[in-house]
């Protein structure tokens, strides 16, 4: 289906051919940063929301943790990252925009660099310190987790936003 449109209106490239990653790839998890970006102005930055975290952690957590699993796990760029702080710190409004900003410039920027689909990553651990399965990672499976990952938090403050 080459040459096909997303619902934002954005070419999206068909990744058959060349087994790449690519803007069209990524669409959908742009997609939900820049609804994250829509919603933090609206955000009651310190309600509880999901599992105890504040919206505002909960926003930083979930630009936080796509920006790392595009830069450190798809790229491999170093890309520290104090996973703990995300849900144990008060940021600001802006601070939180910032990192989200941050999270779609790295979605260009793996689209500029194109690794291949088939690559093989190294995700992080589990949050408990164990691997995350016994399979190979590639790099469509990070983005496949990153963006469903970024798909639940935003469904989360999208609710959040509406009460």
């Amino acid at each position: 289906m080459h040459g096909a449109w997303n619902g934002h209106h954005e070419h999206m490239d068909d990744t058959t051919a060349s087994g790449q990653l690519t803007a069209g790839d990524l669409a959908e998890l742009r997609a939900y940063l820049h609804r994250l970006l829509e919603l933090v102005p609206r955000l009651r930055l310190g309600e509880r929301v999901g599992g105890g975290a504040t919206a505002g952690q909960l926003a930083f957590h979930a630009a936080e943790s796509s920006d790392f699993w595009l830069r450190r796990v798809i790229l491999g760029d170093e890309r520290p990252r104090d996973r703990e702080a995300e849900f144990t710190t008060t940021r600001a409004r802006e601070e939180i925009e910032r990192a989200v900003s941050r999270a779609i410039a790295a979605c260009e920027e793996a689209a500029r660099r194109a690794p291949r689909l088939d690559r093989r990553v190294e995700p992080p651990p589990l949050p408990d310190g164990q691997p995350r399965g016994h399979l190979p990672w590639t790099v469509v499976m990070a983005l496949v987790h990153v963006t469903a990952h970024a798909a639940e938090h935003v469904g989360q403050l999208d609710v959040a936003a509406a009460r």
